[in-house]
């Protein structure tokens, strides 16, 4: 049984718009702490921000009012993944199940190159575009 080219894309579109709208709700980033410490005319605040790669960054902000002079510290955040895997799970034309595993690897800031396989003996290479 031949699954119709509407169906497919149909469910292609509506998936790819499930992702979008997840993304968008849950972008990853969560604010962890903010913390203001008030001694004498020293202020200090710090802002902790956890980023979608898992990675923390702290801004931390010194305002010394005696002598109206303010030092803003700023802390890198960590290096993203160079790697990431996949694996998938589908229907071939005869509506068997094909399953599909994929290794990537950073090339050049979020452009990737990749392999794949599937149980249907197939393979081939991939580009991948982090954004």
């Amino acid at each position: 049984m031949e699954l119709p080219i509407k169906t497919v894309v149909l469910v292609g579109v509506v998936g790819m718009l499930c992702g979008a709208y997840i993304e968008k709700q849950f972008d990853g980033s969560a604010k962890l702490s903010d913390e203001t410490t008030i001694n004498k005319d020293i202020i200090t605040i710090i802002k902790k921000k956890k980023n979608k790669d898992g990675s923390t960054e702290t801004d931390t902000k010194i305002v010394d009012k005696s002598k109206e002079k303010e030092k803003v510290v700023q802390v890198a955040p960590a290096k993203a993944p160079d790697w990431f895997i996949s694996a998938g799970i589908g229907l071939s034309k005869d509506m068997s199940k094909v399953y599909v595993g994929s290794v990537n690897r950073r090339i050049l800031g979020p452009v990737y190159i990749g392999v794949w396989g599937t149980t249907q003996q197939s393979a081939g290479a991939s580009i991948a575009l982090q954004f």
